[in-house]
Order: structure tokens, then sequence, then C-alpha cells
């Protein structure tokens, strides 16, 4: 299930919407990235196949830069601007993980303090903080 589209990839690529010369190249690398990120996702233990609109229109944005990126390093291992295209991509995966499913201490904390308030018990131990 790609989030990413051909289209999305050639803007980044600066290549004409219409331009189909390289487009099984694209489709390739659109699905390697896809897969990667499925792996992030799933070691998130997130259903790609759940997530909201929103936020698959930011895994969108993502795919088709990291993808653009693989295009351009398959031709060029050293192509200084693809290695930026592919930094920040990552950077931009990490960012949406971090910020969508990565629970911070005080997040548990809370959640379990209030697990703990309604379920009647009279204190919480510091195992469950």
């Amino acid at each position: 299930m790609p989030w990413g589209s051909l289209a999305g990839i050639k803007e980044w690529l600066t290549v004409a919407a219409s331009n189909t010369q390289y487009d099984s190249e694209l489709a390739n690398a659109q699905t390697y990235v896809n897969r990667q990120i499925s792996l992030v996702l799933k070691g998130e233990a997130v259903d790609p196949s759940s997530l909201s609109s929103e936020l698959t229109a930011e895994l969108s944005d993502v795919e088709n830069q990291w993808a653009a990126a693989v295009f351009r390093l398959r031709r060029d291992p050293e192509d200084a601007k693809a290695i930026r295209m592919l930094e920040s991509a990552l950077k931009d995966l990490d960012r949406f993980t971090h910020n969508h499913f990565h629970r911070g201490f005080f997040k548990t904390s809370s959640k379990t303090v209030k697990t703990a308030l309604r379920s009647g018990k009279s204190s919480v131990s510091g195992a469950e903080l």
C-alpha cells in the first residue's frame, strides 16, 4: 500500500508528470521505500493500514522524497543532493514516528496514575510509574 505517488516522486526530481521514461524505476524505488517505512511502523507496533488520512499524507511526503533520493543514488551513489534528500526524509520519518507513536515518561506515568485511580487502587507503586 504505497503512500506516495509517481507524480509526487517526479516533483522531487523535477521531472514532468507526463514523462513516463523512468516510471518502472521510480515504481521500484517507491516499492523499496514503502517496505522500509512499513517495517519502521511495524517496529512501533502500528498497523500501517489503520493510519488516518492526515498521517498517510505525512507519510506520502516522506515516501516521495525518499524514493526520489533512492532513484538518484542508484544512478550516482555520491550524489550530494540525493544524500541530503535521503537524510531529510529519514529525519522526517524519525520525527513522524516520535511525534505520533512514541510515549514519553510523563504520558505513560499520567495514564498509569489515571488508570490506577479509576480502578480504585489506593496507591501507585514506583514500578507502575
